[in-house]
Formats: C-alpha cells, structure tokens, sequence
C-alpha cells in the first residue's frame, strides 16, 4: 500500500513492518489489525484494516458500512502511545530508548 501525505511517500514496499496487532477475527464484525512500519527515512505509520463494525469503516449510502483498509503516518510521540497502548514495550525499548528515563 502507498500514499503521499504532506510531500512524504508512504509505501508498505519500502517500509519495514515493525509488530502488529489483532483484535477478533475476520468473522467477528468489529475485528481490525493493525502493522506498525518504518520507512528508511526513520518514519512511522499503520496499515490497518477492520470490519464494518470497527474504527476501520465507512458509511456508505443507506446507512450500510463497510470495512476498509487505511494507512495513517504517525509522529514519534503518537507511536510511543500507540506501543504502550497495545503492550508493545520491548519495541519501545528497541526503538525509542533515548526517550525513555527511569521512572
């Protein structure tokens, strides 16, 4: 998946996926996952893709909603919740350690 956002290219291709998250399955009409990537430049975003039932979808005409797939740059600060959102401390670590400080 690629898009262009702010003058910046955004490509799956040449990105590297980073973790992922799931929550339910593809029969499950709220289910979504979600990979984290970085591309080369050191940028992050998600690709992520979910049901009609989930944060992934659209409203269509007649009220109907679809799931759909979307990818969203993120900031460091917005990646950092993201991974402490979803558990992901060890990628924190591995990728963010000096921003971390002894609590």
């Amino acid at each position: 998946m690629k898009i262009i956002f702010n003058k910046k290219i955004y490509d799956t291709d040449q990105a590297t996926e980073i973790t992922s998250v799931r929550y339910a399955t593809p029969n499950n009409l709220a289910w979504f996952r979600e990979d984290l990537y970085r591309s080369r430049n050191g940028a992050w975003f998600i690709v992520g893709v979910g049901g009609p039932l989930s944060h992934y979808a659209v409203e269509l005409e007649d009220g109907i909603r679809e799931g759909r797939r979307r990818l969203t740059p993120m900031s460091s600060d917005e990646t950092i919740a993201w991974l402490e959102k979803h558990g992901k401390y060890s990628v924190i670590e591995d990728h963010f350690s000096d921003w971390l400080e002894i609590a």
